[in-house]
């Protein structure tokens, strides 16, 4: 949770990225200094001597859990509830920072029904919610309209903003009818073979 609350305080809600390079050929720099910045903790940690730990066995002598907890609670609480103080400090201070002002109120579930069955009544809506997108469709996808029993597509079914886009995918009828026939001819020859 830290991790994305201190992303979002960092890059900002209204960042947008660019898909320009700004810095050309920064990638193959980078590369170039990862790859140095191993090869050098390699090197060091090729030549690093590793002494056995002193005092592990009395720090461990009643358990791990036990000789943590008492260095956390015990010497380093302090800087243990300073730390805790910071990062609520940073939350509170992410959520705030996403805060955004309510443009209009806030509808609730009674008004949404009361909207969608005066719409109903009205002949231009359903009472029950639109299909998931490729809901009886060839293909599970997003762009893929729903089809209705009759096979025919259900536009609203694919979200509003990829209909904007024109990336909504168009179902060919035509295509769908020699499927439905190509499966009554194999279901005909297994109930007559």
């Amino acid at each position: 949770m830290m991790l994305f609350l201190f992303v979002i305080m960092l890059v900002g809600v209204d960042a947008s990225e660019s898909r320009k390079e700004p810095l050309v050929g920064q990638r193959w720099m980078a590369g170039a200094v990862a790859l140095g910045l191993l090869l050098l903790l390699v090197a060091i940690g090729a030549r690093v001597a590793i002494p056995a730990g002193a005092g592990l066995a009395e720090a461990n002598a009643e358990t791990n859990a036990v000789g943590v907890a008492k260095l956390i609670f015990g010497q380093y609480v302090y800087v243990f509830e300073l730390t805790a103080a910071l990062l609520i400090t940073a939350a509170v201070g992410a959520i705030i920072y996403t805060h955004r002002q309510r443009v209009e109120p806030k509808v609730g579930q009674a008004e949404l029904a009361e909207r969608r069955l005066a719409a109903f009544a009205a002949g231009t809506g359903t009472v029950a919610p639109r299909p998931s997108p490729g809901v009886y469709a060839r293909h599970n996808s997003a762009d893929m309209p729903a089809l209705d029993a009759s096979g025919e597509p259900i536009e609203d079914s694919v979200t509003t903003v990829l209909r904007i886009r024109g990336q909504s995918a168009q179902v060919d009828i035509s295509e769908m009818d020699e499927i439905e026939a190509t499966a009554e001819t194999t279901s005909t020859r297994e109930i007559d073979g």
